[in-house]
């Protein structure tokens, strides 16, 4: 139990994902989970910001160059006060792009329901063999009764996804390739021990607010400011064209 607030408790530290960890699990996700996973990593939001992602919440059209993800904190009649804003350079943007297009704004950007429509999708893209009449009366059922899935992920499903991937992928790889498990608030982590390299410890863990609630208007200015810097020059670990070219270069 922590000494200076009496009813909490410590949590036990959590380490890092490596990208090389990360890359290895991506093939086995589909689409929507890889995007979501990349975005965490990215900019180090928390599970719950990544799931709870609306698409009227993404505005494209206050910076020149990046997208802000505005995160309200209570509505009142007259505007919305926002509780935290979280700034999208080039690599998140065309991650998220996608998922934008003929969306309502209370729409979730990433949702299960995407994410098992690409699955389904792959499947048929992937099947070597031809279709059988039971497997066609079979899938006419399903038609019939199509499964319910919500429309957005909260941090157990998520997380939950990752873990059921990374087990499927375990049992088709040899030892030597197996991926060890991880969970979605790592690449918080990872996203934070990447920062520490531009701006120093202290100032990454103050930029993903790993800080007090009770830090001023004028910090707060500041810190998204120093964020929207980051997201501007921001490279994605990902992207094996960019990684070559800068080598280049």
């Amino acid at each position: 139990m922590s000494e200076g607030y009496p009813g909490t408790f410590e949590n036990p530290e959590r380490e890092d994902v490596s990208d090389d960890v990360i890359c290895r699990t991506l093939p086995f996700l589909p689409p929507t989970l890889r995007a979501m996973v990349k975005i965490q990593r990215l900019t180090g939001m928390r599970p719950s910001e990544v799931c709870n992602m609306r698409v009227g919440q993404i505005d494209q059209n206050a910076d020149p160059v990046l997208w802000l993800y505005r995160i309200p904190h209570h509505k009142t009649k007259k505007k919305v006060k926002w509780k935290k804003i979280i700034p999208l350079g080039l690599p998140e943007q065309k991650l998220i792009a996608p998922y934008l297009e003929g969306r309502e704004t209370e729409s979730a950007v990433f949702s299960p329901r995407t994410a098992m429509e690409e699955r389904n999708a792959e499947r048929r893209a992937n099947r070597k063999t031809k279709i059988s009449p039971s497997q066609i009366a079979r899938a006419k059922e399903r038609a019939a009764k199509p499964p319910r899935y919500a429309e957005f992920y909260n941090r157990f499903s998520y997380r939950q996804a990752i873990h059921h991937a990374i087990e499927k992928a375990n049992q088709r790889l040899p030892d030597s390739e197996k991926i060890p498990h991880w969970s979605p608030y790592q690449l918080r982590h990872s996203a934070s021990s990447a920062m520490e390299v531009e701006v120093g410890f202290d100032e990454s863990q103050a930029l993903l607010d790993h800080t007090s609630a009770n830090t001023t208007a004028r910090y707060n200015h500041r810190r998204l400011e120093k964020l929207k810097k980051l997201a501007r020059n921001r490279r994605d670990p990902f992207n094996t064209e960019e990684q070559a070219e800068s080598h280049e270069s």
